[in-house]
């Protein structure tokens, strides 16, 4: 049973019982025979009690009332806000008005909470700027009147800036480590901003989402950061690699995947990292995944890493015209490439959407 629903009936009678006592002590003590002065000042006595009563739970409720407004009003000052809705429809709102009014929640209205217990989304203000807004679903006991819903805001646009910066801060701490490698290999010289070039136009034209097209960006910009613990002997030599050099050059991706996993905000990069030397019929490395199993923006880093390695010359084959890399990413579909990143790929180049290096247009052909 609800904790409300016997509450109600006990204070009704509560005060039904002490009105009704009150009522036959007054007629008791008029009826009495002895009724007089002490009667009289027993009446008063009654009534002054009754009063002394009523004026200090007056007093009490206008206390709380004021305490109340106190803190309505110190919330509205807070970057938080508070909906309490219940049948879906809101019948409390407190916090700061600005907030609500970015959320676009109002008394009465209907409350449609989404499905994720935490989320976080922007808003454009009344002044242009974007503020950053985390949503918070409590869950309640549901109520003999309906079912109750409650939901957090809080402003955390200040919070998102400062990560904004940190993470802004670790991208060029670990990109001057990428330039220390590509000092070491004059073939690769570039190679990380051209590829994180090629990679960010090529997962925007296949339709991803704005996160997901910078985490791609990211990770392409990273990708060989594993490649700092390679020999420079190994990286600059012209012969054939031996099995032992082969295997100290595969292990880059899983080396830089574990270098960006140690800050929590490239996390998403580092799985990227980790998988953009796999191939689609699963005959890459490091973990031989096959098709759908490589993450989708690892896919799309294999193919502008093979491409800007032939039109730089860093392959095996040497420099290659950009028609003839392209051919290559053609015959290399549903092999070492995804056919649906490749084919985009080479639509995106043909068509002079991809920010190539000024240096390859030449090879245009």
């Amino acid at each position: 049973m609800n904790n409300r629903a016997w509450k109600k009936p006990l204070v009704i009678g509560a005060i039904t019982l002490l009105t009704v006592g009150v009522n036959d002590l007054f007629v008791a003590l008029v009826r009495w025979e002895g009724y007089g002065s002490a009667g009289y000042v027993v009446h008063l006595a009654a009534f002054a009690v009754i009063a002394a009563c009523f004026v200090c739970l007056r007093q009490r409720l206008a206390d709380t009332a004021r305490r109340l407004e106190l803190c309505r009003r110190a919330f509205r000052g807070m970057p938080c806000a508070l909906v309490i809705a219940r049948g879906g429809v809101i019948e409390e709102l407190c916090g700061g008005d600005e907030l609500l009014d970015l959320a676009g929640l109002t008394q009465g209205t209907e409350h449609r909470p989404a499905g994720e217990a935490v989320r976080t989304e922007e808003y454009a203000g009344r002044d242009g700027a974007v503020r950053v807004v985390e949503r918070r679903l409590v869950p309640l006991a549901e109520g003999g009147d309906g079912s109750f819903a409650a939901e957090l805001l809080y402003d955390i646009t200040d919070c998102a800036k400062r990560a904004a910066a940190r993470e802004g801060q670790y991208v060029r701490m670990l990109k001057i480590l990428v330039n220390m490698f590509e000092m070491k290999d004059p073939y690769s010289n570039g190679h990380s901003d051209a590829v994180s070039n090629l990679s960010q136009d090529l997962a925007r034209a296949l339709g991803l989402s704005a996160p997901a097209v910078e985490t791609v960006t990211r990770a392409a910009l990273l990708h060989d950061i594993g490649k700092i613990v390679i020999p420079p002997g190994i990286l600059t030599s012209d012969c054939p690699l031996t099995p032992e050099e082969y295997r100290a050059v595969q292990a880059h991706a899983a080396v830089g995947a574990d270098i960006l996993a140690s800050f929590d905000v490239f996390r998403e990069e580092a799985e990227l990292v980790r998988h953009h030397h796999e191939r689609y019929d699963g005959h890459g490395y490091p973990g031989g995944l096959r098709g759908g199993e490589i993450p989708l923006g690892a896919r799309i880093m294999a193919v502008a890493d093979a491409f800007d390695a032939m039109t730089s010359g860093r392959s095996a084959h040497g420099r290659r015209e950009v028609a003839a890399a392209l051919a290559v990413i053609e015959a290399g579909k549903g092999g070492q490439f995804d056919p649906a990143v490749a084919g985009a790929f080479v639509r995106l180049v043909r068509e002079g959407r991809a920010g190539l290096p000024a240096e390859r247009g030449s090879l245009m052909r």
